[in-house]
């Protein structure tokens, strides 16, 4: 606690800045005088993934699991400078991975541990607090009690990797489409008459197929200045161009499940110009392109 330049009184300032560094060196020194060297995850699972603020904020205003985790690498390494988050897509999964962290052993599985339990908690908040990722690798060294804390009969566990990777499989993906979908449902029926986002859904959706809505042409018919409907979407965490990326990935994702429609028929009605344009965009909301969110559901 010395050396981390805390005091007993740190607690009583509520408004006190605490360093990434103090917090890892009082991290390392319970977990040292304590035996318990993964306290790193104890103090994250104190914690719900909302209590964080503007981080909760830019992550949980998302829908789709691939945009959260995508929110959640940009918020992360926005906040925190050594932090190095991303996602990338694997054969038949998404990695959802952190760069090296930096420090002695002790000090860094906390930090390692910290963290898996957020990315875990942000998955979760999609897929369910039941989920289990099919790998995680960590960067930290092998203990029994690290493997206590995840279900190794279902997930491939391993130690001293380069970097921290949870992957989730192509299906989990699929699935997180379909409770994406019914909080869409469920968030227009509630809210429609209450907020701008919920009504403009409604409305995006009737011009979904054509290739000339925008903001400027949405706000024309709500007899409002563009910058006005901004300002308004901005107080919901959210922008014109994101409502309309998740309404066109809900239908799309509803097409798709038609045999009869090709990817090129879907890309037409939902108003894109190329069909290079939709997949990218596809791609973007759910992790998987339309061709292999079809290869997944014709297997699951």
């Amino acid at each position: 606690m010395d050396r981390a330049g805390l005091s007993d009184g740190v607690l009583e300032r509520a408004n006190g800045v605490t360093t990434i560094w103090q917090l890892g060196e009082v991290a390392r020194h319970c977990a040292v005088r304590t035996g318990h060297l993964d306290i790193g995850w104890t103090a994250a699972a104190s914690a719900a993934l909302d209590d964080y603020g503007q981080f909760s904020e830019h992550v949980l205003s998302t829908q789709t699991l691939a945009t959260r985790l995508s929110a959640f690498c940009r918020a992360a390494n926005d906040e925190y400078s050594e932090a190095s988050f991303n996602v990338e897509r694997r054969r038949n999964a998404l990695l959802f991975k952190r760069g090296p962290i930096a420090g002695d052993e002790i000090s860094a599985r906390q930090t390692e541990l910290y963290v898996v339990y957020m990315m875990l908690s942000t998955i979760r908040s999609v897929l369910g607090r039941a989920w289990q990722p099919m790998q995680i690798w960590l960067q930290t060294f092998h203990r029994k009690e690290t493997e206590a804390l995840f279900d190794v009969g279902k997930t491939d566990l391993r130690f001293e990797h380069s970097e921290t990777v949870i992957a989730i499989h192509d299906d989990d993906l699929v699935r997180s489409l379909e409770t994406a979908e019914q909080a869409n449902a469920e968030d227009d029926f509630n809210s429609l008459s209450v907020n701008t986002a919920g009504a403009l859904t409604k409305l995006i959706d009737s011009y979904l197929g054509d290739r000339h809505v925008s903001l400027t042409f949405i706000a024309r018919i709500c007899d409002v200045q563009p910058r006005a409907l901004q300002r308004l979407l901005a107080r919901e965490n959210t922008t014109f161009g994101e409502l309309l990326a998740q309404r066109r990935t809900t239908a799309a994702v509803e097409h798709l499940k038609s045999p009869d429609m090709s990817i090129a028929d879907v890309s037409y009605c939902l108003g894109y110009a190329h069909q290079a344009h939709f997949c990218r965009a596809f791609r973007r909301q759910t992790g998987l392109t339309p061709s292999e969110y079809r290869r997944a559901l014709q297997k699951s």
